[in-house]
């Protein structure tokens, strides 16, 4: 009998245990699902705000990213930073 009672409370244990779970990796998808969100706007934002800086001053990105050789070393464009 005690072993039935035992076995019940770990049942019982083991399902508060995966739903506390489940709970916890829907919150953890959904905050990276807002994170990339806000990374996309932040990325938009960015590319708007180089566009119009380009407009202004007349270059442009890929004519930044293009190596330099009018001192015979190459210059290699910049990377982005990876978030």
């Amino acid at each position: 009998m005690s072993q039935n009672r035992q076995a019940h409370k770990d049942r019982r244990h083991a399902q508060q245990d995966y739903e506390v779970n489940l709970m916890a990796e829907i919150e953890i998808r959904d905050l990276h699902d807002k994170l990339d969100s806000l990374r996309f706007k932040q990325m938009a934002r960015a590319v708007a705000h180089s566009e119009a800086s380009d407009r202004v001053t007349g270059t442009s990105l890929r004519a930044a990213r293009e190596p330099r050789r009018e001192s015979g070393l190459r210059a290699y464009p910049l990377r982005p930073p990876d978030f």
